[in-house]
């Protein structure tokens, strides 16, 4: 043949042979004739910008749409009246054969989540028209239910607002309306309940994290021999109070605190800022040298009862 079959074809309303062909399945034969001879299987209509898997999802061709995404064609493009996909199409007719074909040839290039003019997915455009088998399809393709469109609608309340509309008018009503209604208010009640677990599950995981972090910071030490001893007993004599080391009667002498400022009421307890920390108590807590913890039956702060033992470090 001399030049292109889509050139040679006249075109009849702006479409060519190719996109009347694909229009069903009956005319698959002739398309794969006209793709024998040249003819380009991404031609558009000249008014509305619509390519053959376009006609092909409207109608329901399963097996001309097969046929085109095994030639790799460009499965979201959109026309130029509804920016509508070939998947919107299908959707819209209730066409799930078509609709599945585009869906098992993979998310990204069927255009789940692709909206028109309006703001529309697919999964909205069926709840508009009440195809529950078409809903179902996506929704196991995890179809997105939170989006809204232009109008400020989910896909439920697309399915809601159909309903309404169709109770207005019952001879308009279609077969599927309120089924479609049911399975996506269905669906998004199951997302709340498993919201709500997901929110008791972080609040346990929460909780359990910040025991484990007190636990890390405030470790409990480690029973030893030394620590279920009598107060006192089993020290060395130079880590004994001083009181403990004399003669029954005698008082020590006192701390020399001369050169040094001291606040406080009278009778509190003095401690250093310079010396390691190395003395633990019964609670936990480990803040005063061994020097300084010397004859403290508490523990300053919490006022735990427990002995100070020697942190070996």
């Amino acid at each position: 043949m001399g030049c292109s079959v889509c050139k040679r074809f006249a075109f009849l309303q702006g479409r060519s042979a190719l996109v009347y062909a694909c229009r069903s399945d009956q005319g698959f034969p002739i398309a794969k004739l006209l793709k024998a001879h040249g003819a380009c299987l991404e031609i558009e209509s000249q008014i509305s910008g619509r390519r053959p898997i376009s006609y092909a999802c409207q109608f329901g061709a399963v097996k001309t749409v097969r046929w085109l995404l095994h030639h790799d064609v460009n499965s979201i493009a959109f026309d130029r009246v509804k920016e509508w996909t070939p998947l919107i199409y299908a959707c819209g007719g209730g066409h799930l054969g078509a609709a599945s074909a585009l869906l098992g040839a993979g998310v990204r290039r069927c255009g789940l989540e692709q909206r028109d003019h309006g703001g529309n997915t697919a999964l909205m455009i069926a709840a508009k028209h009440g195809h529950s088998c078409i809903i179902r399809e996506l929704l196991l393709h995890s179809a997105n239910r939170a989006g809204k469109n232009t109008e400020g609608l989910t896909a439920l309340g697309c399915a809601r607002h159909s309903l309404h509309r169709d109770a207005a008018s019952p001879a308009d009503q279609g077969p599927s309306t309120a089924e479609a209604h049911d399975l996506l208010a269905i669906a998004e009640a199951a997302d709340q309940a498993e919201s709500a677990e997901q929110i008791q599950r972080d609040a346990a995981l929460a909780l359990e994290l910040q025991a484990q972090y007190s636990v890390t910071q405030h470790p409990v030490p480690a029973p030893s021999a030394r620590a279920h001893l009598p107060q006192h007993q089993g020290a060395p004599a130079d880590e004994r109070p001083r009181e403990a080391m004399q003669p029954h009667g005698h008082a020590g002498p006192e701390p020399d605190n001369s050169g040094t400022e001291v606040c406080g009421k009278p009778g509190d307890r003095v401690i250093c800022l310079d010396r390691t920390s190395n003395a633990a108590f019964g609670c936990g807590h480990v803040c005063l040298c061994v020097q300084c913890s010397r004859g403290l039956r508490n523990y300053p702060l919490c006022r735990k009862a427990g002995a100070a033992i020697k942190l070996w470090m």
